[in-house]
């Protein structure tokens, strides 16, 4: 049985089904993406580290997660499966969809940003930043205030129109334990464990979203230094930059 799903305007044809995903049932045609299973040969270990990245050439990523799963990502077109057996499921959709798709974005070299991004009455409103500077937590915050999240982690930029323009992600958002009680409550029903034995917790966004949002603006989180003390700082990116 095949599963096909919209995800960063692309369309994804697998082989299993990927829950973080939106549905693309009726679709009938070509998909930009096949996933696929396959037996593929792990790369060696290098040190102590969950995760071995391999550059076998500009149209070919090999990943590989310790006790987990094998992934070739190839040509913008496919990303082929080994998946140790006995290893959890869930985790190994969560790397086909997020890391996997976001290389396949970056060989069709399309423009991808690491931000978060909620829908406003003007449009896609994003924010960037360095891992842990609040990206998801500031987006999860205007989600419970009423503006949908877009995308939690990976933002394709398409400029073949102006303003520019991009597409929702997966359909869920990943918090720690702390972001959840600041934004939308620890105790949500709708947060569960990101994975098994994981201390992230993950919820579901909203499955109606347009495909094509245009981008109304774009945030930088980062830090300052004043006075010997750090606080956060937040710059709104010009629309020529």
């Amino acid at each position: 049985m095949r599963h096909y799903y919209n995800a960063y305007g692309l369309t994804i044809n697998s082989y299993r089904s990927l829950h973080s995903l939106r549905s693309a049932s009726g679709f009938d045609g070509e998909a930009d993406v096949e996933v696929q299973s396959a037996s593929l040969d792990r790369p060696d270990q290098k040190g102590e580290g969950r995760r071995t990245v391999t550059i076998l050439s500009e149209e070919e990523v090999l990943l590989h997660w310790k006790d987990w799963v094998t992934l070739l990502v190839r040509n913008g077109r496919e990303i082929l499966v080994d998946q140790i057996p006995g290893s959890d499921d869930q985790l190994t959709n969560l790397l086909i969809s997020g890391t996997g798709l976001g290389i396949i974005l970056h060989q069709l070299k399309r423009v991808t940003l690491h931000a978060s991004a909620a829908l406003t009455d003007h449009g896609a409103v994003a924010f960037l930043g360095q891992k842990g500077m609040g990206k998801s937590t500031t987006v999860a915050n205007m989600m419970k205030n009423g503006y949908p999240m877009i995308t939690d982690d990976i933002l394709p930029v398409r400029t073949s129109k102006i303003p520019p323009w991009t597409s929702p992600g997966e359909k869920i958002f990943k918090l720690w334990p702390d972001s959840a009680s600041a934004t939308i409550g620890q105790d949500d029903p709708r947060l569960k464990d990101l994975y098994e034995g994981s201390k992230k917790k993950v919820g579901e966004i909203d499955e109606n979203m347009p495909q094509k949002i245009p981008i109304d603006s774009i945030y930088f989180l980062e830090y300052e230094k004043k006075d010997q003390k750090r606080s956060t700082k937040i710059d709104k990116i010009s629309k020529k930059e």
